[in-house]
């Protein structure tokens, strides 16, 4: 027999449960060396008891998770707050750009500002936060089960994060052909 639903129940027993989707996101925006109009995005959700998930947790899986899969310390992460509209608290994800600029070095009289941060010495590369309980109502989870859960969304550019990595200062050379010039 196929079940067609799971029951609170059994999902309260598998917790913390937590999965990841990857895919292309198409956004309206001006391409530039930083900015995409289509790029791969990889979602993570981790949902969990209300004790052992929280706004700490989140922090510091995502620090974990930059330093175990791209070798990112977490001096160079920035957490900025934001809004995303199913997450409470939101927050951007930046890190320290590559070039060594920062929010102080922008002056008229600099000759050259890194394309890529456009001189702001950060670089956005994700956004996160705690997600709504209005998300666990919409998709079936009745109060009392949802008074119990709380869970993290984090939604990560995967292009920016390896521009990151591999210190490119044009996101476009991931796709151009012939490739453009990265000076």
């Amino acid at each position: 027999m196929l079940a067609t639903s799971l029951s609170p129940s059994f999902l309260a027993a598998c917790l913390p449960l937590g999965f990841f989707n990857l895919g292309e996101v198409f956004r309206r925006d001006v391409e530039s060396s930083s900015h995409l109009l289509q790029f791969n995005q990889l979602d993570l959700v981790i949902l969990g008891k209300k004790e052992s998930i929280s706004s700490a947790f989140l922090f510091s899986f995502l620090k974990t998770f930059f330093l175990e899969v791209f070798g990112i310390n977490e001096q160079k992460i920035v957490f900025r707050r934001s809004y995303f509209p199913f997450t409470r608290p939101s927050f951007e994800v930046d890190l320290k750009c590559f070039c060594g600029e920062n929010l102080f070095s922008s002056h008229p009289l600099r000759q050259k500002r890194c394309s890529f941060c456009k001189g702001t010495g950060f670089i956005e590369v994700a956004g996160c936060g705690m997600i709504r309980d209005v998300v666990f109502k919409k998709v079936g989870f009745n109060q009392p089960f949802r008074e119990e859960l709380s869970a993290i969304a984090v939604g990560l550019g995967i292009e920016r994060v390896l521009s990151f990595v591999l210190k490119l200062q044009d996101i476009r050379l991931f796709y151009s052909s012939p490739p453009l010039d990265s000076n």
